[in-house]
């Protein structure tokens, strides 16, 4: 299909995709709108050929368009079945504004808690590092040889699961941040934490998880607490100064990792636009392979099919490895099979690993699930203001936006947010309750 028909028929279903998810969200930030930006974006980038990449094939073209449209439709049944997305407006009894009255003080304690265990968590990692290298300048100096060792498992001596815990004080101080309506300093820390941790693990997804899991939480909570709480109407200079900050930190951390890691910025293939775009100093050939290779990968998938996976292996990995820890099963491997595309690259979007999970069905089922639920928990959050919903639509939400490389519940991350906040929301609102019952 010639190029100018791809962007037009892309450019197309994207401007539908958006009008329709105004349409049922009334807003403009919602789950269609990110999916089909995502999607947008990454196809897009593979079809500029600033690396010959090969045509895609008309089954990876059915499983991309197909699986969108389950997502989709998954939405739509959840629009036509459940109703329609109510926002209450100067309701002062609101369950969540309630709630954070009497645990506002709880959660920042929970927040510099969380933040203080990822920070040693961080620090525990760097310790390692300098037992290697001796010298902060050395491990900068030898990133790439750093993220050599982990991605080949020699990496030993640094704590599991402890990163978890940055994670849950984002997630505490960004509700914080949008109820109070303005910046502050602990809205900071933890995502600084995870830079920190980013750069030891020289890795990009861990400080884009927190980067949007804050985003999404602060904006989904600001939508909620519009006409609420009046000092969240507030518009001023923190607001800007909070996005500016945060904005800043991704951008250095990104690219201290890539620089310092030394991604090699000439590929096969490549273009002479794309050879131009060495000397730049944030749009360079390897942040272009980053934001369109994986759809390569996926479609060498298909053509080679050479896969075995155990059921679930990808989506589930965390109980694979916990269930291996008492001999029931091996482990799941840490990273996926890597494709010639024609550069080496290893994540084909979650399409990949759904369809190696669980077949041609999973591939379409799943986003129906996906899309389904997050409907669900967006129409019920905003209609109840419980905690729970929010614990769980965000995290349908980092799904979303991680779709184009991944399956997101492969980290363990994923998994022990969502269990630990359940928990934690669960006993803050007994408490709660027990005071009310009190007086």
């Amino acid at each position: 299909m010639p190029y100018s028909m791809v962007f037009l028929l892309l450019l197309l279903l994207v401007i539908i995709s958006l009008y329709l998810g105004k349409t049922i969200f009334h807003r403009f930030f919602n789950p269609i709108s990110v999916y089909v930006i995502i999607w947008g974006g990454l196809i897009f980038f593979y079809e500029l050929r600033l690396i010959n990449y090969v045509e895609l094939t008309s089954q990876t073209w059915f499983v991309i368009i197909g699986s969108y449209f389950c997502f989709l439709f998954g939405i739509l049944l959840g629009y036509f079945y459940l109703g329609q997305v109510e926002y209450t407006s100067n309701n002062q009894n609101s369950y969540l504004l309630g709630f954070l009255e009497k645990s506002e003080k709880t959660l920042i304690s929970l927040s510099l808690f969380f933040t203080v265990v990822g920070l040693l968590g961080a620090i525990q990692h760097w310790m390692v590092l300098l037992v290697k290298f001796n010298t902060i300048p050395e491990v900068l100096v030898n990133l790439s040889k750093v993220y050599k060792m982990r991605t080949s498992g020699e990496m030993e001596g640094v704590f599991p699961y402890i990163s978890v815990a940055t994670y849950l004080a984002i997630f505490f101080v960004a509700i914080l941040t949008a109820y109070k309506g303005k910046y502050s300093v602990l809205a900071t820390l933890p995502f600084l934490t995870t830079v920190i941790k980013g750069i030891a693990m020289v890795g990009r997804q861990s400080i884009l998880y927190g980067f949007l899991e804050f985003v999404t939480i602060y904006i989904i909570c600001r939508f909620y607490f519009k006409g609420i709480v009046e000092k969240a109407k507030k518009r001023s200079y923190s607001s800007i100064i909070l996005n500016t900050t945060f904005i800043v930190l991704l951008v250095f951390s990104v690219l201290l990792i890539r620089d310092f890691r030394g991604t090699d910025e000439t590929f096969s293939g490549e273009t002479r636009q794309l050879q131009s775009m060495k000397g730049s100093s944030i749009i360079t050939p390897s942040i272009y392979l980053y934001l369109s290779g994986h759809l390569g990968v996926l479609n060498q998938y298909y053509v080679k099919q050479v896969e075995e996976n155990r059921f679930g292996e990808n989506t589930f990995q965390l109980v694979y490895n916990i269930l291996s820890k008492f001999n029931v099963t091996e482990p799941s491997i840490i990273y996926q099979r890597a494709y010639y595309v024609p550069e080496w690259v290893n994540t084909g979007t979650y399409l990949r690993e759904l369809d190696a999970d669980f077949g041609t069905l999973g591939v379409f089922l799943v986003p129906f699930i996906i899309g389904f639920f997050v409907f669900y928990n967006w129409l019920e959050f905003f209609k109840h203001g419980k905690p729970h919903h929010l614990v769980f639509l965000v995290h349908l939400f980092l799904i979303i936006w991680f779709s184009f490389l991944m399956m997101i519940t492969r980290g363990a991350n994923w998994f022990i947010s969502i269990g630990i906040l359940i928990i934690v929301f669960y006993l803050l609102e007994f408490r709660n309750a027990k005071k009310t019952v009190k007086t």
